[in-house]
């Protein structure tokens, strides 16, 4: 039997892939158009299992739609992170040992290329054009590391990040954020005393296949980092969320929360990636996304229009 859906069992719910068809009436015209169906991967068993949820269940005549439910698909070794990619025609799934990429149905499949250090991935981000993905590596008794990958799986290039000085463990300490524009990386970490400290990585010379990683600098505590298209990259910190300099750190002369529309739960105080059983923001992290979409299908209706 298949269990119905909660927000509880699911560690991560971040990619969105469109497949069957949901109801919405169009008023006045006498008809119902079927939209796309969103369906959300999800990573459940702290991430040791893979699942989907369609949100809109197969047509029934039961008078209430069905609870949406979880679908199994199979065991993961160790998940962490997952992306769509090709306009949501496939996904983009990150493992502690590695990167793969899937086909819409979610079977296994193409891992992208090894590293040249011991891996242990914690957390991946892609640019807003889906042209690149970046990792991060963070394992126990080693520096922090990066990887940037292209699309078809190859790297562009790796970097070495300074020493991270791990802070107390609080309630208030901000998480580990990763972003990337283009071939441009920023890491955003807790720092020793409060607040987080921004790294920048880029390769000097285009076509180096080392990028080189800047000092760390200081700022408030950024509790999100996001790039949108256009070349920018904001960070959500408790006073709004403002987009980043040159150098990785927050113009907190500009505020932009005013205009920001894709994270509706990015606000003060808030993360949006959680990574608890439940997640802080039920289902802001789930991000919708087209996959072919069903032309429309109409059935008769009686729809009651004010005269």
């Amino acid at each position: 039997m298949t269990p119905a859906f909660s927000a509880s069992r699911a560690r991560f719910l971040f990619a969105a892939l469109l497949t069957a068809a949901t109801v919405s009436l169009t008023a006045c015209t006498g008809t119902e158009e079927r939209a796309p169906n969103l369906r959300l991967a999800v990573l459940t068993a702290g991430g040791e299992a893979l699942g989907y949820v369609d949100t809109a269940p197969p047509e029934s005549d039961a008078s209430t739609p069905a609870a949406p439910t979880l679908t199994p698909v199979g065991p993961v070794d160790g998940g962490r992170d997952l992306h769509t990619a090709d306009g949501g025609r496939s996904l983009l799934l990150t493992r502690r040992t590695g990167a793969e990429r899937r086909r819409a149905e979610l079977t296994p499949g193409t891992p992208f290329a090894g590293l040249p250090f011991p891996t242990c991935l914690t957390r991946s981000a892609v640019d807003a054009a889906r042209t690149r993905l970046l990792v991060l590596s963070e394992c126990s008794g080693d520096v922090q590391r990066l990887a940037l990958y292209r699309m078809d799986g190859t790297v562009v290039w790796t970097a070495t990040l300074g020493t991270a000085v791990p802070p107390l463990s609080t309630p208030d300490a901000p998480p580990v954020n990763i972003a990337v524009v283009g071939d441009v990386a920023v890491v955003s970490r807790p720092a020793l005393g409060g607040g987080s400290e921004v790294v920048r990585a880029a390769p000097r010379n285009v076509g180096d296949p080392v990028a080189v990683a800047s000092l760390p600098e200081r700022t408030v505590a950024v509790r999100d980092l996001a790039a949108l298209s256009g070349g920018t990259v904001y960070a959500a910190t408790d006073s709004g969320v403002y987009p980043l300099l040159d150098t990785g750190l927050p113009d907190l002369t500009r505020r932009g929360a005013s205009r920001w529309a894709p994270a509706p739960c990015f606000s003060a105080g808030m993360t949006r990636r959680s990574r608890a059983a439940t997640p802080t923001c039920a289902s802001g992290t789930a991000r919708p996304v087209a996959l072919r979409p069903a032309p429309p299908r109409t059935s008769p209706t009686s729809p009651t229009c004010a005269t």
